[in-house]
């Protein structure tokens, strides 16, 4: 167990270190929800090694030792997904299991529902860790004050989906109107620590691949959903292989 311990840690990617999410992160994710997704990833590795480094898994969803070592082999990582972050525990199991991180549903962006997760994030000291909000979460301002209550020891002890952008995106273009940049992406310090996604509302091809052509050219870390990989492969694969060759990361500015 420690030699496999000491052979994952090994196999991490060489990251600029922070706590919560890294510096100058140039990495994609790639969103499962059920487990016929999660199977077809497992059994095309190769594939999905290729254009994803994090794999976010749904609520429940596990995966093998074996899973894990080969996806790490290729640089691509385990994230799972936890209900109630109400102690260390389960967080440490699967850190210790050799998952990259954990994201936890969250609620409010208030001092008091912030404290008990700030505190457990902190002493995991995981690398990635995402808070998925929901609630009045669309107001870029309240994302903003939750990665500030979020902060303690020198560092914002997790990320937040950005809600605000992919709202902003999915009404703009309902209504024929262009949207810009006010998600977190557009803010020196928040950009560090947003995960920019595609509302799942918009079913319109055209205006999906659009949305998606932004988020890929844009600070922040991308989030692809699975069905819109299965739909739309040959434009993603293209999309993130332009963000790899212009070097485009977390951190980057807008040109």
């Amino acid at each position: 167990m420690r030699k496999a311990l000491l052979l994952l840690a090994t196999m991490l990617p060489l990251l600029v270190a922070a706590q919560g999410w890294p510096a100058s992160y140039g990495g994609v994710v790639l969103v499962v929800d059920n487990d016929t997704q999660k199977n077809d990833v497992i059994n095309n590795a190769a594939t999905y090694t290729k254009w994803f480094d994090l794999i976010f898994l749904g609520n429940g969803q596990t995966v093998t030792s074996e899973n894990i070592n080969t996806f790490a082999a290729a640089k691509t990582g385990f994230i799972a997904y936890i209900q109630d972050l109400s102690d260390e525990d389960t967080a440490k199991g699967y850190l210790d299991a050799g998952y990259w991180g954990y994201r936890y549903r969250t609620s409010g962006a208030s001092a008091s529902n912030a404290e008990a997760t700030r505190n457990i994030n902190a002493a995991l000291n995981a690398t990635f860790v995402v808070g998925d909000m929901y609630g009045n979460s669309t107001d870029k301002n309240v994302l903003k004050q939750w990665l500030k209550f979020n902060y303690k020891d020198g560092n914002y002890q997790a990320a937040v989906c950005d809600n605000s952008l992919s709202v902003q995106m999915r009404d703009n273009n309902e209504n024929g109107e262009a949207w810009n940049d006010q998600g977190l992406h557009s803010d020196y310090i928040a950009k560090h620590y947003c995960l920019n996604y595609v509302d799942g509302a918009t079913t319109d091809i055209a205006k999906k691949r659009s949305m998606y052509a932004f988020i890929l050219t844009r600070p922040g870390t991308p989030i692809v959903f699975y069905g819109d990989w299965n739909n739309n492969g040959d434009f993603l694969e293209s999309m993130i292989a332009v963000r790899h060759a212009v070097g485009i990361n977390n951190q980057a500015a807008i040109q």
